[in-house]
């Protein structure tokens, strides 16, 4: 190898300020979703707690399905293939139904947190085996707001799965400002 190649390859520079910003943008950005999930996956847990002491009524499901939602992925192989997989996601879609002051008002909710419906299907098969369609449910409601009902207060449905996105999006970019801004301010990652 020649002289200015292995001097090369043990040189590396800085990556320029402008770069080292617009990746800090990119990774504030992250960082403020990640925040805003955490505390909404927070929120919804700790009214979940909360409607342990709500009222209750009877209701009745009038909805029990399976919604599966494929993800697509591409990319290409070490040895170059381009490759196309799909992924299925399952969620349990259940909407039940009360009547509450002779009004009839409807829900969704199970639970917990919203978006911790989705799981692999052996589990969402269980959910719909216990909430079939006219299953008779008790449905509890936040007082002076009767729209915000679930079926299973105190659950953390979810909370772990949407808290450990929540993290991941707050510490990775918490990382990478310590790779572009730290003592060796970017060095260690190539490309920038």
């Amino acid at each position: 190898m020649s002289r200015s190649k292995k001097d090369r390859l043990q040189t590396t520079e800085t990556p320029s300020v402008g770069k080292r910003l617009v990746l800090s943008a990119f990774m504030a950005a992250l960082m403020y979703g990640g925040g805003v999930m955490m505390v909404g996956t927070v929120r919804e847990l700790s009214e979940s707690f909360e409607a342990m002491s709500w009222p209750t009524v009877a209701g009745k499901v009038t909805r029990s399905e399976i919604k599966v939602t494929s993800i697509k992925s591409s990319g290409r192989s070490s040895n170059g293939i381009h490759r196309s997989t799909t992924s299925d996601s399952n969620e349990a879609q259940i909407e039940y139904e009360f009547e509450l002051d002779g009004k009839t008002l409807k829900g969704d909710r199970l639970g917990g947190v919203r978006s911790g419906n989705a799981a692999d299907r052996k589990s969402v098969e269980q959910t719909l085996k216990k909430y079939p369609i006219n299953q008779a449910v008790t449905v509890s409601y936040k007082p002076g707001d009767p729209s915000q009902c679930l079926l299973e207060p105190g659950s953390w449905g979810g909370f772990f799965v949407m808290a450990g996105l929540s993290l991941f999006l707050i510490l990775v970019p918490v990382g990478v400002f310590w790779i572009v801004w730290g003592p060796n301010k970017g060095r260690c990652i190539s490309g920038l």
